[in-house]
């Protein structure tokens, strides 16, 4: 029976059985040989601050009857934390990520390498992690040697009722490359699905890396034969830079069939609302960046990886005035500076402004220059002049106002390949009406004015006082000189 198997979350082994087993894009290997395994949906949140990588994966499972399934995934090193996550950190990420991009002009594609580490030259299987978490079975085992790797796992996969296994040939180079790699950390994880399909709660993985890390290639090894399956991936990056096109390119090489969301700055205090552990993962504002992949498995022949070198990181800041006064039925012009602050050229600067004031646009909102299509250097700035006419029928009150800057960034050294960053700064409009507005703000304004007239009256009291002194010890002085003299 030869039985599909779609691309899962954790990213499995497929090992080829030496019997008629589950042949597909993943290693996922049922108790009984024939049980229809398919894997539905795979999603994962990978944020890497530099040192430390935080993965949050989440799977789809259904097979034809009850059974028990194995997966199987590598990592550079030891988990510091192994935990079960919450659905909500990939609906509460959307929920943050799609407001911040509804008024969003452009959309641009992105696409990762590999790099190699050093070799171990230990023989022995260590477990360094056993434990049941929710719906899975977690053991994770430290291993430098190929073959002490295979013997162990075929104990393994009999001790939870798997039966005799074996490896193919294209499965053992496949490992022999992570070890040879220094990715000598694998996760086994026994999970149990059913005909209905569930979603199974994601697991957090916490470790230590030079480099961030998704494993992709022992996916695309795995495929027995069925070169023409194909899958999805979904994957949300948070780094603190931008990964250069050339470094996706190499991963995923098909990039016709890579849908990808444009960079969106996520502010630190945002991560608290999607998870405490990435939270906990900054130290400062980051960027997002969304990957959906749908194509041949057999075409990812690396994993996702990139390093500090392989990011760029550009970066706006915006100035403007916190609290903005327009009287009702007038026009005022605010300044806006946006400043290069990153270390990247930017280009196609565009500043656009949105709030919850009826009326405050089009003809009443005027924004000069519109585009600033030029380079602007790492540490230089552009102003817009920004023109608000309050039309006569708004209401007085506070408004929200939020100033929304893009601008193009080169992410390789090409003049056909940019990327798209943008900043968001909120600022509030107060509309008020010096002949007898509501909600008191007539007065706010009759208030401020008596202050400054007071401050004026006060400082010019003051001068007045000190300039008495100073002639008063200007006549001492000359008594005393004068006396002196006699």
């Amino acid at each position: 029976m030869n039985n599909r198997i779609s691309l899962i979350a954790i990213l499995m082994f497929l090992i080829s059985l030496s019997f008629t087993v589950v042949s597909g894009d993943k290693g996922l290997i049922a108790f009984n040989p024939l049980i229809q395994i398919e894997e539905n949906a795979q999603n994962a949140i990978i944020a890497w601050n530099g040192t430390e990588e935080v993965l949050i994966l989440s799977t789809d499972v259904t097979s034809s009857e009850s059974t028990l399934v194995l997966e199987l995934l590598p990592l550079p090193s030891n988990p510091l934390e192994v935990k079960e996550g919450s659905f909500e950190s990939f609906t509460k990420l959307q929920e943050i990520v799609n407001e911040k991009l509804r008024d969003r002009y452009w959309k641009t594609n992105i696409y990762f390498r590999s790099k190699g580490m050093t070799n171990a030259v230990e023989n022995k299987v260590e477990i360094t992690f056993q434990s049941k978490i929710g719906a899975h079975n977690i053991t994770i085992v430290k291993a430098n040697n190929l073959t002490y790797l295979v013997k162990w796992a075929n104990n393994f996969a009999k001790q939870n009722g798997f039966g005799n296994i074996s490896f193919s040939t294209d499965f053992q180079n496949c490992i022999k490359d992570y070890l040879e790699r220094g990715i000598n950390f694998f996760v086994f994880d026994v999970i149990g699905t059913n005909e209905t399909k569930q979603s199974v709660n994601p697991i957090i993985y916490r470790f230590k890396t030079r480099y961030l890390y998704y494993p992709l290639n022992i996916t695309a090894l795995s495929d027995v034969g069925e070169s023409s399956t194909t899958s999805d991936i979904h994957l949300f990056l948070l780094t603190d830079g931008i990964i250069k096109y050339n470094i996706i390119f190499e991963t995923f090489p098909h990039y016709s069939i890579l849908n990808t969301c444009p960079e969106v700055d996520l502010k630190k205090e945002e991560l608290k609302e999607i998870s405490s552990d990435l939270y906990n993962l900054f130290k400062k504002d980051i960027l997002f960046t969304e990957i959906k992949y749908n194509g041949l498995l057999s075409n990812l022949k690396t994993d996702l990886t990139a390093s500090q070198e392989d990011l760029i990181h550009p970066n706006l800041e915006i100035k403007f005035e916190r609290e903005i006064l327009i009287e009702r039925g007038k026009s005022k012009i605010v300044n806006i500076t946006v400043k290069n602050t990153g270390d990247t050229n930017l280009s196609k600067i565009g500043l656009s402004i949105v709030g919850d004031i009826q009326g405050l646009q089009h003809e009443r909102l005027s924004i000069k220059p519109v585009f600033y299509y030029w380079n602007l250097p790492p540490g230089k700035e552009i102003t817009f002049e920004v023109l608000l006419t309050i039309p006569m029928d708004t209401a007085t009150g506070r408004y929200n106002l939020s100033y929304i800057t893009s601008s193009l960034c080169p992410a390789i050294s090409s003049d056909y390949i940019w990327t798209m960053l943008q900043k968001t700064e909120n600022a509030t409009l107060v509309v008020y009406d010096v002949y007898g507005a509501s909600n008191g703000l007539s007065e706010e304004v009759d208030k401020l004015r008596s202050e400054i007239e007071s401050l004026i009256g006060i400082s010019e009291m003051m001068l007045i006082i000190l300039i008495g002194v100073a002639i008063m010890v200007t006549i001492f002085m000359i008594i005393i000189f004068v006396k002196i003299k006699k």
